[in-house]
């Protein structure tokens, strides 16, 4: 299992809070950098952090058999202790589909992670997952980066893949893209009776507040939507991404 426990925190530590979090789909492993506001500020709060690699656990676009694997994972990770789910896109997507599936979730946050895929963001998915099959990464990827800032603000340059990970990173790249399209986590979220923290970009150009529930109330479920920001809210709004986690928590 390729996952990530960072030296700030332990999971022996049973006198501490424990959350995980899920990655979103990312050609290379970054080893946690994507989230490490994120990180920072659970661990001042006093949890233990295990990021995982999503990507290196679900070894199949097949949904119901990624769910099993991740579930395979965290119950390994936490030992039936209670625990806070987190993910960012694709993870935050994941981690309100499993809310449901083991009891011992009782927190779930997810950053710009989508209930559901609506028509317009599944469309954006297939063109990306097109251009993977296709082989075509460097497109997929000035697609992807195109998609991540606010619209109609800043212009934001895809990194460059060594030509050694090309292979693995279109793998990557698609199967995350296509089990994104299969996760409809409406009814999971609505049973759920833990609390439950969505936030999306107000000028975020995939996942945005169509993507989640719909005038639904319930005094355990928030959803923030944060002013001026795209598909990485930390990055475009890191005051308010702060503020919100921080009252939520």
């Amino acid at each position: 299992m390729n996952s990530i426990s960072f030296p700030a925190t332990s999971i022996l530590g049973l006198d501490k809070k424990i959350a995980v979090i899920l990655a979103p789909v990312m050609p290379v492993w970054d080893c946690g950098q994507f989230c490490e506001p994120l990180i920072s500020l659970l661990t001042r709060r006093g949890f233990d952090v295990t990021v995982i690699d999503t990507l290196s656990i679900t070894t199949t676009p097949d949904l119901g058999v990624s769910l099993q694997q991740l579930k395979g994972a965290l119950s390994f990770i936490t030992n039936g202790r209670p625990f806070l789910i987190g993910g960012v896109a694709l993870g935050g997507a994941l981690a309100q589909k499993l809310s449901c599936e083991l009891p011992n979730i009782d927190r779930v946050i997810s950053i710009s992670g989508p209930t559901f895929p609506n028509q317009e963001l599944d469309t954006k998915l297939s063109t990306l997952v097109d251009s993977l099959e296709a082989k075509n990464l460097d497109v997929a990827m000035n697609q992807l980066y195109d998609w991540l800032p606010p619209k109609n603000s800043y212009e934001q340059r895809a990194p460059r893949i060594d030509k050694n990970a090309f292979s693995d990173a279109i793998n990557r790249m698609k199967a995350g893209f296509s089990i994104l399209r299969q996760i409809d986590a409406r009814e999971s979220i609505k049973e759920f009776k833990g609390k439950t923290l969505l936030m999306v970009g107000e000028l975020s150009q995939m996942v945005s507040k169509e993507n989640l529930l719909e005038n639904y109330h319930s005094p355990t479920y928030t959803a923030s939507i944060i002013r001026n920001a795209g598909m990485r809210p930390w990055q475009d709004n890191e005051k308010l991404s702060y503020k919100t986690v921080e009252n939520w928590l």
